[in-house]
């Protein structure tokens, strides 16, 4: 069963706050749809409103481990934690779409989800009710925000050619400070780690190998 282990907004990495310094609900998810792609190029999200209610979707576009009924199943329980982590704890969905058939018991979805998902739908995802969508964020920074979202497009514009030339000046700013790691880029770039991994494999690049490169040439003053 991948709902185990409750599932958390902290997979989202620096792009959550982005999503928790929008002014309201709606600004915040047409920002996750418009920039969940570079936290993971395997999937969509979508919002889709119908009528009264609204649903909060996850597509796989890639033929991978990441369309597995786990994986997607995982997907929609951090979707679930994001959107309490929007309208609070007392929140609850109408109801949860699934595509696949159970792979457990239907009182553990229940547990950790909150209600039986609706299985073998036509998509996965959360419903609520559309009037949520213009409850504001308590947690609102407009600074913030226009900070983040500015990095985001930034990132948004990037090709994938510029994407290793990109990365050698993140470690060489990085270097001076100590060890660099695949997280740390990929934090910074609010990318997840796998992602980044891919955009440069594409490249035939890989982080460790960038950062021996870099360190190479630097100064000997800044490599002690």
């Amino acid at each position: 069963m991948s709902f185990a282990r409750p599932p958390s907004v902290d997979i989202f990495g620096p792009l959550l706050y982005l999503l928790k310094n929008a002014q309201t609900v709606q600004e915040s998810l047409v920002e996750l749809t418009h920039f969940y792609h570079l936290h993971s190029s395997g999937a969509l999200v979508t919002i889709e409103q119908h009528g009264s209610l609204v649903v909060l979707s996850y597509k796989p576009t890639l033929e991978s481990e990441s369309t597995g009924r786990q994986a997607i199943e995982l997907a929609i329980g951090v979707g679930k934690q994001l959107l309490h982590a929007l309208f609070g704890k007392g929140w609850q969905p109408n109801a949860v779409y699934l595509q696949s058939a159970p792979g457990a018991d239907l009182a553990d979805y229940r547990r950790l989800l909150g209600l039986a998902p609706q299985f073998n739908s036509e998509t996965n995802g959360c419903v609520f009710d559309a009037a949520l969508l213009k409850a504001p964020l308590s947690e609102s920074d407009p600074a913030l925000h226009s900070l983040m979202r500015q990095h985001m497009e930034q990132l948004d514009r990037m090709s994938l050619k510029e994407l290793p030339a990109y990365v050698q000046h993140l470690i060489s700013s990085f270097l001076p400070n100590g060890r660099v790691t695949v997280e740390q880029v990929a934090d910074y770039m609010m990318l997840s780690r796998r992602t980044l991994q891919r955009h440069l494999a594409d490249e035939g690049i890989d982080v460790s190998s960038r950062r021996l490169i870099t360190r190479r040439k630097m100064p000997a003053w800044v490599k002690s």
